[in-house]
């Protein structure tokens, strides 16, 4: 997935991390980048919690694919 200036390009095939990734890269570009002198201390910390915590839940819909829709079991998952 990549999103682009004229388009949006959507894969089907790619997975929630991946997609993530775009959308926080887009949400970079298109706000925080040409806003750095304006935003605060506190700001750059909200955001980067903000972007902590969407990796996270990115990972867990990732896993959630792998293991539901893929049927990718983790290592230790049968003990």
């Amino acid at each position: 997935m990549r999103i682009e200036k004229d388009h949006l390009n959507i894969d089907d095939n790619v997975g929630a991390e991946q997609a993530m990734e775009a959308c926080m890269g887009a949400i970079a570009e298109l706000l925080i980048f040409p806003n750095e002198e304006s935003l605060t201390e506190h700001d750059a910390s909200v955001i980067a919690l903000v972007g902590g915590v969407l990796k996270t839940i990115s990972k867990k819909a990732q896993a959630y694919e792998d293991v539901y829709e893929k049927g990718i079991l983790p290592q230790n998952s049968q003990n």
